[in-house]
């Protein structure tokens, strides 16, 4: 069975102890030092101390002075639900308003423009594609200041699906460098069914118990007259009448959970479970999203996710921004200060992290996020913000994206620092190397997205190459069989509920492609997205389209 391999802590860092002088919005009780240090030790990957104010003595091991940021320090933003492996993908004008998540797998514009495409590039030319894929993707997250989140599920031929772990931490897996902390969630995509829910209550007892989270896909879609019809049945088998309870424990976080009602809700809260909003995907595919205002007024805990690019925002910086609209909308129901703890502290007190991520204190992991500037209100500058204000993302203390010269201070081999351009911002990458993971061979960000480029725009060829290859007998994914033995990593496209989009019965897959864009990597690089969203229909309220159009004009 293949196996990942273990990883090392990156040393590549100019000094092991370094700090840092900004102004800290620690999402700790409320505190915001104007003018503090966070010290980090490289070693640990851990924050070893945070002073309020600057003229403070520091730890012994930090005489150098700290590096002054003209910018404001938060925790790294944690994401509690995305399809990583999919957001190559550009924005996909839904469409029909649906009622739920079962419908619109069977449009024929989505094999032709989302699970078709995703596809092909996955498996294509003996996966010639993941490398890449998986680079854009993590890159995509970092850009955003998204130092967590759902991640990338891999199979390994003639093995069991394993979670990845790559440069952005994956709440999914066991994080090896961190053994003891950080414990990883389990997910599920896919509706339970009747049979499932009995074993699926007995294990959300135990991750309970354990201090886990349990991620489920969860009522997405609108409640129809009929709780045996519409989708709001998915709760309902959740009830199990013979026991005289519900499958609902304080570990169970709901992703969506738009057709859910106040009654429902009350059931949520009195057993604890928590749920995750993905705003910008509910408004995009049904028109509308969880009702807010109940969920709020309940206590519930509430995470943020942005789905995935083909109808979700193309990161998290974005889905912030739709929050904040929503929550305008409705006689400003949230605070900017709780958007942001639903990307930070929630999100780490949701996945039972809160000892060790989601503030910025002392002996937490040095998973932070530093944003330009520092006048005016803290919450809302990070929302405001956009991929050109990132000034440094470090995960486990390691820089991993920023302003191209904080990032090249900060590591030691200049050569693996990577320039990029977003905007007018000269940024950079400091990416992980091989022997991290599987699949990412020491790929450039650059050659990968030259690599998905040309692959879309050549999807058609790619996709009549894997169905010769059928043809002729050759396995299921591409490639001839015997092809040199070793570790083969497929991607597994969790959002797939039609399956194997060359085997849906139809055209053959190869004669609906065309070819395609790769997705910007930020919004400030793509002039085609607002016009996009704009040219969506009627059932997405004005008010997300305009607003959006704001942020980012």
């Amino acid at each position: 069975m293949p196996q990942l391999p273990q990883p090392q802590p990156d040393t590549n860092l100019a000094n092991a102890k370094y700090s840092l002088r900004a102004q800290i919005v620690t999402m700790d009780g409320g505190a915001v030092h104007r003018d503090g240090v966070v010290c980090v030790d490289g070693s640990t990957g851990l924050i070893a101390a945070v002073l309020p104010d600057a003229s403070q003595a520091r730890p012994a091991g930090w005489e150098a002075e700290p590096i002054r940021i003209r910018g404001t320090i938060y925790p790294g933003l944690i994401e509690l639900h995305n399809h990583l492996c999919y957001n190559m993908l550009t924005l996909w004008r839904v469409p029909r308003q649906y009622e739920h998540h079962n419908q619109w797998p069977g449009a024929p514009e989505y094999r032709k423009l989302v699970t078709g495409p995703a596809q092909t590039l996955g498996i294509a030319r003996a996966f010639e594609y993941l490398p890449a894929i998986v680079r854009y993707v993590e890159c995509k997250c970092l850009v955003a200041g998204v130092t967590a989140s759902q991640g990338i599920t891999l199979n390994g031929v003639g093995s069991a699906q394993t979670a990845f772990r790559g440069t952005v931490r994956n709440v999914e897996i066991k994080d090896p460098l961190f053994p003891k902390r950080l414990l990883p969630a389990e997910a599920r995509i896919g509706e339970l069914t009747p049979q499932d829910v009995p074993a699926r209550f007995e294990n959300m007892k135990k991750l309970a118990k354990e201090g886990r989270a349990y991620l489920l896909h969860l009522c997405e879609g609108v409640a129809g007259p009929n709780p045996q019809k519409s989708i709001i049945r998915e709760f309902m088998r959740l009830n199990l009448q013979d026991r005289g309870e519900w499958a609902v424990t304080r570990s169970l976080v709901g992703i969506h959970c738009v057709a859910l009602g106040e009654s429902h809700w009350d059931i949520m809260r009195d057993k604890g479970a928590s749920m995750v909003w993905s705003p910008m995907s509910n408004l995009l595919l049904y028109g509308e999203t969880a009702d807010m205002r109940i969920v709020k007024s309940k206590g519930i805990r509430i995470g943020i996710g942005s789905d995935w690019s083909p109808s979700g925002s193309k990161n998290l910086l974005g889905e912030l921004k739709v929050a904040q609209l929503y929550s305008r909308e409705h006689d400003n129901l949230f605070t900017d200060q709780e958007i942001v703890a639903m990307a930070t502290v929630n999100a780490a007190e949701i996945l039972g992290w809160q000892r060790d991520a989601g503030t910025v204190t002392a002996n937490k992991v040095a998973d932070l996020l530093v944003i330009a500037g520092t006048s005016g209100d803290h919450y809302s500058r990070l929302i405001k913000a956009t991929e050109k204000d990132v000034y440094l993302v470090t995960i486990g203390g390691v820089p991993r994206y920023g302003r191209k010269t904080l990032v090249s201070r900060l590591v030691k081999d200049k050569a693996r620092v990577e320039p990029w351009k977003v905007g007018r911002a000269s940024q950079a990458f400091h990416l992980d190397v091989a022997g991290s993971a599987p699949l990412v061979v020491d790929i450039s960000m650059r050659d990968a997205t030259r690599k998905l480029a040309d692959g879309l725009a050549h999807i058609k060829q790619l996709a009549e190459e894997v169905e010769s290859a059928r043809s002729r007998g050759d396995d299921a994914f591409g490639w001839p069989r015997d092809a040199a033995a070793g570790p083969r990593w497929t991607l597994v496209f969790d959002n797939d509920d039609m399956g194997d989009a060359f085997a849906v019965a139809g055209p053959p897959l190869s004669t609906l492609l065309e070819p395609l864009e790769l997705d910007p990597l930020t919004m400030v690089d793509d002039p085609k997205y607002l016009a996009k969203l704009d040219g969506q229909l009627a059932h997405v309220p004005d008010y997300l389209k305009r607003g959006l159009a704001a942020y980012y004009r």
